[in-house]
């Protein structure tokens, strides 16, 4: 099916779309050309007809969530962006009724998260950046409750909603841009914490428009990983498991969490640049930290260097931000530079925490 051919199916199911559609606001960076072809989904019905027609289609297709952690090719996209606007939240077992609760094995489920996952981060300089254990408590002792977000919901708004109605856990994920389904898609991290230590199920829309149930351990989580990426396969919603716990607690945790990151990262940012290098590749070559920030500032000397509009911030090394008029390639430039001399000085070789959209694969493999 071609581009024209799927416009006037679209026409026929009356699913609005646009041409040429300036991508660079929509993201945290404020980088990036046009898609070909845009759709906002706003309703579940919508989003099943919208997402078979678009595989029928075989054409390619990139659903755009918050739009952090995302560098967008200077000549855009040539395929159709999909904006997820779905939003919910549902707090499913507030009157006591767990007929929605059937969860298997989440306690076995639970147990193997934890012992597959760690903290990644090896931190140094904890009085310039917050440190874990400094907000760190157990909330395991609290009794469990079950909530169904919609994916196209801010995790701020989450977060702050969750919390005036005593529903805690989320806390340490606040200050982190971004949407549920991005969220969920990346597996995010807060402190010690991974968003998977939260997740029951998903709900996908596939191929075919049907919407699916997929398990936490359907997904095979780790850090900064989910199947989905490979997939593809749009998500709907996030059943969380939750606690009724010390909401006074968990918001004075989740403000100075905020407001930890507001202080030491910068407002035009796809978010951290590159994942953390393992504990035992930084204890091989004596970095007191495995965290990229660390490594781009002390041991490469780089935090500050600009090309163009871009920059490695000065606020935090891990972070490329555009100074306002930045390019992609700008931003390009300086993670060569990085992982150039990276390689050069450590053999390591800096594999992106941010995904790519437009760019040929020969320019961005090196770093995935």
């Amino acid at each position: 099916m071609n581009y024209q051919e799927l416009k006037e199916k679209l026409n026929l199911e009356n699913i609005k779309y646009a041409e040429n559609y300036e991508l660079a606001p929509m993201t945290t960076l404020k980088i990036g050309g046009p898609a070909r072809l845009y759709i906002e989904l706003n309703d579940i019905p919508s989003a099943q007809k919208t997402i078979k027609l678009v595989s029928e289609s075989g054409l390619p297709v990139f659903f755009l969530g918050g739009g952090s952690n995302l560098l967008i090719a200077d000549e855009g996209f040539d395929g159709i962006v999909i904006k997820n606007k779905i939003e919910g939240i549902s707090i499913l077992n507030d009157s006591g009724n767990s007929n929605d609760l059937k969860v298997d094995n989440v306690e076995q489920q639970e147990k193997e998260e934890q012992k597959k996952l760690e903290a990644r981060l090896m931190q140094v300089e904890t009085d310039k950046y917050l440190s874990f254990d400094a907000l760190n408590y157990d909330e395991s002792d609290k009794e469990h409750i079950y909530v169904k977000v919609y994916s196209g919901t801010l995790l701020s708004y989450t977060i702050d909603q969750l919390i005036k109605n005593g529903i805690t856990g989320l806390q340490w994920f606040a200050g982190i841009p971004g949407t549920i389904g991005g969220a969920v898609f990346n597996n995010i991290h807060g402190g010690t914490y991974y968003l998977s230590q939260y997740l029951a199920e998903i709900e996908i829309i596939d191929n075919n428009g049907d919407i699916k149930v997929l398990k936490v351990n359907d997904l095979d989580l780790d850090y900064d990983y989910s199947k989905l990426q490979e997939s593809k396969s749009f998500i709907l919603s996030a059943k969380l498991k939750l606690y009724k716990g010390d909401k006074e607690k968990a918001k004075d945790t989740a403000i100075k969490w905020a407001q930890s990151k507001v202080r030491v990262q910068p407002y035009n940012s796809a978010g951290s640049s590159f994942k953390n290098i393992t504990k035992e590749e930084a204890l091989k070559n004596n970095f007191l930290s495995n965290g990229w920030g660390y490594i781009i500032e002390k041991e490469l000397d780089l935090k500050g260097f600009k090309y163009n509009g871009a920059q490695i911030s000065t606020k935090h090394a891990a972070f490329v931000e555009n100074l306002g008029s930045a390019k992609a390639e700008d931003v390009l430039y300086l993670f060569d530079l990085i992982y150039d001399k990276a390689k050069e000085k450590y053999n390591l070789t800096p594999k992106s925490e941010i995904f790519f959209l437009g760019f040929p694969l020969e320019r961005i493999k090196k770093f995935l």
